[in-house]
């Protein structure tokens, strides 16, 4: 980790997390954290986006985290691999689940699923 001092003379901590890829060169790890499940909810009849206003859940055991966003994607299970089940409620639509979603790590972060939830009107 790098250090230096900033403009006011706080000691700022820069992290410089590096590894090599596969082909041997360095890589960089990054410290955003990205998500794990990236769930695109769509009307099923139009194709619109149906994201806002739907609740959208991923659980691993006892793990649960609400998945976030607006219009088109939610998205969740920041850096946090395992295998989920799904779920996406929204009023005026059917409940749509998906099971055995896998997450996996990578070198510096996880690797994210992005999954499709088209929802059927009631």
């Amino acid at each position: 980790m790098g250090h230096h001092l900033g403009p006011s003379g706080l000691l700022i901590l820069l992290p410089v997390l590096s590894s090599c890829d596969a082909l041997g060169s360095p890589s960089v790890c990054t410290l955003e954290a990205r998500p794990g499940i990236v769930v695109e909810v769509r009307d099923s009849l139009t194709g619109a986006p149906a994201a806002s206003g739907a609740l959208a859940i991923a659980r691993d055991g006892l793990f649960a985290d609400t998945l976030r966003g607006l219009d088109l994607r939610v998205a969740g299970a920041h850096e946090r691999p395992g295998t989920y089940g799904v779920s996406v409620t929204k009023s005026g639509y059917r409940d749509w689940s998906g099971a055995g979603v896998r997450v996996t790590s990578g070198e510096c972060h996880v690797h994210t699923v992005t999954l499709e939830a088209r929802l059927i009107p009631t």
